[in-house]
């Protein structure tokens, strides 16, 4: 299997990378040598590129087994992983439930990220609260995650956490949900004001995003 990108054989100074300045410019993290590094090499492509992908130009991918932390490794094993769009450092998306909640306070490697702003690390904090309080009422809810390099320490990735958005895919049970209860409830009052998180029915599902 081969790394998703070629570029790792080019040296750092003959390298373009135009997310670099614009995560600066943005206030994010600088795009270091090491967090660009570890995006080449952190997983490879997934040995049957035939597979259906469940949103066109997510490519289907595979955790780098000697580069990616193991907890992750087998913490999302039998999800689907699929390679970002969004940009490096920007690396990977699921939509498969996978229990973020209880990962990010079991592991010191996985932190929410703010994105561009302490709006998105709200938002991604209050998501995750919506999908456990459906799971436990038995709706099979699931969100739409990116994941991001959002360090590099000791040789080891840090991986930050945006959610996109909520999915409950059953007809039946996303009609019986209160989700403007559920929103009002869970979700910081100034966001539901500003009609910054929306929810919609729509082919059978029922969809949060912001």
């Amino acid at each position: 299997m081969t790394a998703i990108d070629r570029t790792d054989t080019i040296p750092w100074k003959d390298r373009d990378w135009g997310t670099r300045q614009y995560g600066v410019d943005l206030g994010l993290n600088p795009m270091t040598e090491e967090i660009v590094d570890m995006c080449v090499q952190i997983f490879v492509d997934s040995p049957d590129q035939g597979a259906a992908t469940v949103c066109p130009g997510h490519a289907p991918m595979v955790w780098n087994r000697e580069v990616a932390p193991k907890w992750l490794i087998d913490e999302t094993a039998g999800r689907g992983l699929y390679q970002s769009d969004g940009g490096w450092p920007s690396i990977a998306r699921y939509w498969d439930y996978i229990n973020w909640g209880r990962l990010i306070k079991d592991h010191d490697g996985l932190v929410i990220d703010g994105f561009v702003s302490e709006q998105w690390e709200r938002y991604t904090s209050e998501i995750i609260a919506v999908c456990d309080e459906l799971r436990t009422q038995g709706f099979a809810a699931r969100l739409d995650v990116e994941l991001a390099v959002e360090d590099v320490q000791s040789g080891q990735p840090m991986i930050g956490l945006i959610a996109h958005g909520l999915i409950v895919p059953d007809t039946k049970a996303a009609a019986s949900i209160d989700a403007k209860g559920i929103t009002h409830r869970l979700l910081e009052p100034s966001r539901v004001a500003l009609n910054e998180v929306f929810f919609q029915r729509e082919r059978g599902e029922l969809n949060w995003y912001s």
